[in-house]
């Protein structure tokens, strides 16, 4: 975000009431998920988030940087499924 006139478009799921519709942009979700490696990796950044007890930014970070090692990949890449997902 740049200015504080985007912060609603960006938060805004935040105050959906339940059974709300969701908007899924599939552009996003078919290019993040095309290569093969995509699926398993999320499995297992979703694991490793799981396990994980302490949720910050720098925890998160080393928890995907040892998921996306495996996988031989650079941060970038590790991150776009982990991105869409969201």
């Amino acid at each position: 975000m740049t200015t504080l006139t985007e912060v609603p478009g960006k938060v805004d799921f935040l105050f959906w009431a339940e059974g709300s519709p969701i908007e899924y942009d599939d552009e996003s979700w078919d290019k993040a998920f095309a290569p093969d490696w995509a699926k398993p990796l999320l499995d297992d950044v979703i694991g490793a988030y799981g396990a994980l007890v302490d949720w910050t930014a720098d925890g998160l970070k080393v928890a995907l940087e040892d998921v996306m090692t495996r996988y031989e990949l650079k941060l970038g890449k590790a991150q776009a499924p982990v991105r869409v997902a969201v």
